[in-house]
């Protein structure tokens, strides 16, 4: 695993598309949509903390892909000791 990161300065660029993002601000980090159409940060989840506003977003990356279902399945069935 790699701790490798690739922030993008909203001041470079933005998501081409409407999408969920990994976003940074006033030292916070949180997920959040970027909508294309009105080509600003929402927050879809109704869940803004104090200290990360919509306006006070410099970077974003976009988020990992999820884990593949079999592994996940595997993961479960090991957590609840199933065969």
């Amino acid at each position: 695993m790699t701790n490798e990161t690739k922030w993008t300065n909203v001041e470079d660029a933005t998501p081409d598309e409407t999408v969920w993002c990994l976003v940074y601000g006033d030292g916070a980090m949180a997920c959040r949509a970027w909508c294309a159409k009105q080509r600003q940060w929402q927050d879809w989840q109704h869940c803004q903390y104090p200290g990360l506003e919509m306006g006070s977003i410099t970077h974003w990356q976009p988020l990992p892909n999820a884990p593949e279902a079999e592994l996940v399945t595997e993961a479960n069935d090991e957590i609840y000791g199933r065969d």
